[in-house]
């Protein structure tokens, strides 16, 4: 998904009986994917709260997932799920 180029440290895509996309949200800036030479600054949890909205009106709202949410212990974990 380009919208988030650069936004997030990597994606996992695979089954868990139906298909499911797992985002992994950087700390830092220069944990993100796609960054060269970039200054290395914490991520506020606000920005991050920022980016998981916004994940979520994309895959609840366009592309129609059944779950989202974030791991339990760890809000840098995005779980997306279909039935």
């Amino acid at each position: 998904m380009n919208k988030f180029k650069g936004k997030v440290s990597g994606w996992q895509i695979g089954r868990e009986s139906s298909p499911v996309i797992y985002v992994r949200l950087p700390h830092w800036t220069h944990q993100r994917e796609c960054q060269d030479n970039i200054k290395q600054q914490r991520i506020s949890d606000i920005d991050n709260k920022k980016l998981i909205k916004t994940l979520k009106e994309q895959f609840i709202g366009v592309c129609y997932a059944n779950e989202f949410d974030t791991e339990k212990y760890n809000d840098r974990v995005v779980r997306i799920w279909w039935d």
